[in-house]
Protein backbone atom coordinates (compact mmCIF):
# COMPACT_ATOMS: atom_id res chain seq x y z
CA UNK A 1 0.00 0.00 0.00
CA UNK A 2 2.82 2.44 0.85
CA UNK A 3 4.59 1.76 -2.46
CA UNK A 4 1.33 2.39 -4.34
CA UNK A 5 0.85 5.73 -2.57
CA UNK A 6 4.40 6.79 -3.35
CA UNK A 7 4.10 5.76 -6.99
CA UNK A 8 0.85 7.65 -7.50
CA UNK A 9 2.19 10.85 -5.96
CA UNK A 10 5.33 10.99 -8.13
CA UNK A 11 5.23 13.36 -11.08
CA UNK A 12 7.66 13.17 -13.96
CA UNK A 13 9.23 16.36 -15.27
CA UNK A 14 10.48 16.80 -18.80
CA UNK A 15 14.25 17.23 -18.88
CA UNK A 16 14.94 20.24 -21.09
CA UNK A 17 18.71 20.71 -20.85
CA UNK A 18 21.45 18.85 -19.01
CA UNK A 19 24.94 20.31 -19.19
CA UNK A 20 27.14 18.20 -16.91
CA UNK A 21 30.23 20.25 -17.91
CA UNK A 22 32.46 17.26 -17.26
CA UNK A 23 33.78 16.58 -20.75
CA UNK A 24 37.28 17.63 -19.70
CA UNK A 25 38.07 19.28 -23.03
CA UNK A 26 36.50 21.23 -25.83
CA UNK A 27 34.88 24.59 -26.40
CA UNK A 28 31.20 23.65 -26.63
CA UNK A 29 29.41 21.96 -23.71
CA UNK A 30 27.17 19.18 -24.98
CA UNK A 31 23.55 18.79 -23.92
CA UNK A 32 23.28 15.30 -22.41
CA UNK A 33 19.45 15.44 -22.34
CA UNK A 34 19.24 14.44 -25.99
CA UNK A 35 17.33 17.61 -26.90
CA UNK A 36 20.23 19.23 -28.77
CA UNK A 37 20.48 22.41 -26.67
CA UNK A 38 24.27 22.56 -26.90
CA UNK A 39 26.00 25.60 -25.41
CA UNK A 40 29.01 27.72 -26.30
CA UNK A 41 31.76 29.21 -24.17
CA UNK A 42 31.89 33.00 -24.53
CA UNK A 43 35.51 32.99 -23.37
CA UNK A 44 38.08 30.32 -22.63
CA UNK A 45 37.46 28.80 -19.17
CA UNK A 46 40.01 26.30 -17.88
CA UNK A 47 39.27 22.58 -17.50
CA UNK A 48 40.34 21.50 -14.01
CA UNK A 49 39.89 18.49 -11.75
CA UNK A 50 36.42 18.63 -10.22
CA UNK A 51 34.63 16.92 -7.38
CA UNK A 52 33.64 14.13 -9.78
CA UNK A 53 35.86 13.97 -12.88
CA UNK A 54 36.51 17.24 -14.69
CA UNK A 55 35.02 20.69 -14.11
CA UNK A 56 35.27 24.23 -15.47
CA UNK A 57 37.00 27.10 -13.75
CA UNK A 58 35.53 30.51 -14.56
CA UNK A 59 37.45 33.65 -13.68
CA UNK A 60 36.38 37.17 -14.55
CA UNK A 61 34.28 37.65 -17.68
CA UNK A 62 33.85 34.01 -18.72
CA UNK A 63 30.47 32.37 -19.16
CA UNK A 64 28.40 29.89 -21.12
CA UNK A 65 25.63 30.84 -23.53
CA UNK A 66 23.00 28.61 -25.04
CA UNK A 67 20.10 29.01 -27.43
CA UNK A 68 16.82 30.10 -25.87
CA UNK A 69 14.41 27.18 -25.54
CA UNK A 70 10.87 27.40 -26.90
CA UNK A 71 9.05 30.04 -24.76
CA UNK A 72 6.13 27.62 -24.26
CA UNK A 73 8.37 25.62 -21.91
CA UNK A 74 8.23 28.41 -19.35
CA UNK A 75 4.42 28.31 -19.18
CA UNK A 76 4.69 25.15 -17.10
CA UNK A 77 6.34 24.56 -13.74
CA UNK A 78 10.04 23.78 -13.97
CA UNK A 79 13.03 23.25 -11.73
CA UNK A 80 16.43 24.79 -12.20
CA UNK A 81 19.37 23.02 -10.56
CA UNK A 82 22.88 24.48 -10.55
CA UNK A 83 25.91 23.30 -8.61
CA UNK A 84 28.49 26.04 -8.17
CA UNK A 85 31.45 25.85 -5.87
Amino acid sequence: LCALLVMTSVSFAKLLVYLPLDEGKGKAPQDASGNGHHAQFEADPAWVDGKFGKALEFEGQKWISMPTPDPEVFNEEFTLVVYIN
